[in-house]
């Protein structure tokens, strides 16, 4: 195992055990019940979301009905929700518990991490001070304060929280990173600790571009050259960072490098190093790392990064946890939404999910990839004709080819084949004839027909397919499958 997975592993395994200490379950004889009570006392009840088209997406919010209120089964309740994955629901019931127990500390910390994993800060704010007044050491709650403080750009503050918050196991892995962009947001460098951790050296370059300091920025990278464990993937955003600051020979030299760490990812790697050969200017769709515009921009997608890691190697729940610091501190992050929306989907929480990409206004650029990505939760949950109407009336109004393609692929996964064709067909019709993915549609055109019966049609678009995408193990399968 390499130094960097030797890290990368003690990481995640910090991680998940500081989320699942925080979060850990209360127990004693007030609570309990027996258990065959929970499913009688827990219900859906249905609640209509108006979608920002007009369109009403059916969203139910678990919540209970014809219970009476008591002790047992507010606990029930949210013991049951959060073992369902419904941390809002869970919140509000142990909220409704400390109401009635306000000094018990087990039910305030619990409170506490599933209002911040539902992203609701003030509210998590609100019980965390008065843990830090009650002088009771926890980590999770000088961080819920910090980020308070540095959402609402009191660095002072932020700093002061965090000088009298102990070094505890649950704050090892977000701590160094919440005091740098603190440091940075008094306009001040402190980034030692970062540049001493291979999974920080990123972070570390981008407070420093942030904050303009060209020759510290040239030190860090030299260091992470000299490091062992610094992945390609860190060392393409870094070389993002120094193309659009227009240090094209480092760019070009971390590129390099990073092409020597993987096999895939070697088209990408290779373009941007022609583009800055041949002098093209930076275009926003090849160069995605940019340099933050704020603290609070860059802590939170610091913080997301983590979520990220987390989140590939099957840690759902911590990922969940800290996506969700990261869309509380930042509200419009919508790659934060959109993984927690993932999450949601994937735990069975379809309406939350829905939440998630229906909160995406139309003002943002990824409005249309959120409303392509509430009609697969929309067939997720079997709702199929739903999914369906918000992608015709997303390709009416927008001219969205995509939604299109996506209709032929509901269609397709229903085994509707010949509705599938006509979708795909149309959808053609309106990709100009260079369009990097329409090798893709080929593909799924090909699918459709081979289905149909219509073999020598599918042969002819799956080579096709295959003259862009010689290698595509996928494509490989199907035309032998043919």
């Amino acid at each position: 195992m390499t130094n960097f997975s030797n890290l990368r592993y003690g990481f995640i395994c910090l991680a998940i055990i500081v989320v699942s200490a925080i979060a850990g379950f209360y127990s004693g004889s007030l609570w309990r019940a027996d258990v065959q009570e929970v499913d009688n006392i827990y219900a859906d009840a249905s609640q209509v979301y108006t979608n920002h088209d007009g369109t009403e997406l059916l969203s139910s919010s678990p919540v209970i009905q014809n219970v009476r209120s008591s002790v047992s089964g507010d606990y029930l309740v949210a013991i049951t929700a959060q073992r369902r994955h419904d941390w809002r629901t869970a919140s509000l019931y142990f909220q409704k518990l400390l109401e009635k127990d306000p000094d018990n500390l087990a039910l305030q910390r619990r409170a506490m991490v599933l209002l911040l994993g539902s992203h609701q800060l003030e509210e998590a704010a609100l019980i965390a001070n008065q843990l830090v007044d009650q002088n009771v050491p926890d980590d999770m709650a000088h961080v819920i304060l910090t980020l308070k403080a540095v959402k609402q750009n009191r660095f002072e503050d932020a700093f002061q929280i965090l000088k009298s918050m102990a070094d505890g196991n649950d704050s090892r892995v977000v701590k160094p990173l919440i005091h740098s962009w603190v440091q940075a947001g008094l306009d001040k460098l402190e980034v030692d600790a970062l540049t001493s951790n291979p999974l920080y050296i990123y972070d570390a370059i981008k407070i420093a571009t942030f904050l303009q300091k060209g020759d510290e920025t040239e030190k860090i990278m030299q260091k992470a050259l000299n490091q062992n464990g610094i992945i390609g993937y860190d060392l393409e955003r870094i070389g993002d960072l120094f193309a659009q600051l227009d240090l094209k020979d480092k760019a070009k030299l971390l590129y390099q490098t990073a092409l020597q760490q993987q096999d895939k990812d070697v088209y990408r790697l290779t373009l941007k190093i022609t583009a800055l050969d041949k002098d093209d200017g930076i275009q926003d769709d090849l160069f995605i790392a940019k340099p933050p515009e704020s603290v609070i921009q860059g802590l939170s997608q610091s913080i997301f990064d983590i979520s990220m890691v987390l989140f590939r190697q099957g840690a759902d729940g911590p990922a969940r946890l800290y996506a969700s610091m990261a869309l509380a501190l930042k509200p419009d992050f919508t790659d934060a939404r959109f993984l927690l929306a993932h999450i949601m989907a994937y735990e069975g929480q379809f309406d939350e999910a829905l939440r998630q990409y229906i909160a995406v206004p139309q003002s943002s650029d990824s409005y249309q990839r959120a409303q392509r990505q509430a009609a697969q939760t929309l067939e997720q949950a079997g709702r199929i004709n739903e999914a369906i109407d918000l992608l015709r009336a997303l390709e009416k109004n927008f001219d969205d080819v995509k939604a299109r393609i996506e209709i032929g692929n509901i269609q397709r996964r229903q085994e509707n084949y010949a509705k599938a064709l006509e979708s795909y067909n149309q959808a053609f019709k309106s990709l100009d004839s260079n369009h990097k993915d329409k090798w893709h549609l080929h593909y799924m055109r090909g699918m459709a027909l081979e289905r149909l019966g219509r073999i020598n049609e599918a042969k002819d678009d799956l080579m096709t397919a295959l003259k862009h995408q010689p290698d595509n193990p996928h494509i490989l399968n199907y035309l032998g499958y043919t």
